[in-house]
């Protein structure tokens, strides 16, 4: 019987995985080990609910390994611009997403009628920031700001979020076939 993967998807392996990247490792302490053995025996075990994700038989390290392995193959198998797209969608704002977001901007800018850093840059925030960010830049605000046409902001906007949806795209394709063998991920055809 084959052993079920542990991600549904390429990038649920790449939205958890750069999670636990700032997630600090911790131990389950020796009284909560205790107390849910004793618990276990008696039959009071806490339920827990079948997530999408399955970690059976993984010890919490062995977990952050798995994530660390996704997270070297991001490294090691896909060329620059993908990494950034890779690092713009799901890397942290405190390690790898400003690098990521700068990176798909630079890729981006030969396509761009602006060449202006800083607005080129706040309309790459606008598309990878968090809520709160893509709010504070509306294309309005981003050409009020730089003295742009508004319809240039939204048509360079536009180019780049194609742009990063088109690397993210090949990132996912080229993982694939690797985290399809190591069992991470399932087959199209396994679903």
């Amino acid at each position: 019987m084959k052993e079920a993967p542990v991600f549904r998807s390429v990038e649920q392996a790449l939205h958890f995985s750069f999670l636990m990247e700032v997630e600090p490792a911790t131990q389950q302490s020796q009284m909560q080990t205790l107390i849910d053995r004793m618990l276990e025996e008696l039959g009071r075990a806490p339920q827990r609910e079948q997530g999408t994700i399955n970690f059976g038989g993984l010890t919490a390290l062995e977990i952050r390994g798995q994530c660390a392995m996704v997270r070297g193959a991001v490294a090691h198998r896909l060329i620059q611009p993908e990494i950034d797209a890779v690092h713009a969608r799901f890397g942290a704002r405190a390690t790898c997403q400003p690098a990521g977001v700068r990176g798909v901007r630079d890729y981006s800018l030969p396509l761009l009628f602006t060449q202006h850093d800083s607005a080129t840059l706040a309309m790459a925030w606008s598309i990878y920031g968090a809520q709160r960010d893509r709010e504070a830049l509306p294309s309005r605000r981003i050409a009020a700001e730089y003295g742009l046409a508004k319809s240039t902001v939204i048509a360079d906007t536009g180019r780049m979020r194609r742009m990063a949806r088109m690397l993210e795209g090949r990132a996912i394709e080229r993982l694939t076939p690797s985290f399809v063998a190591d069992g991470l991920v399932a087959a199209e055809d396994d679903e």
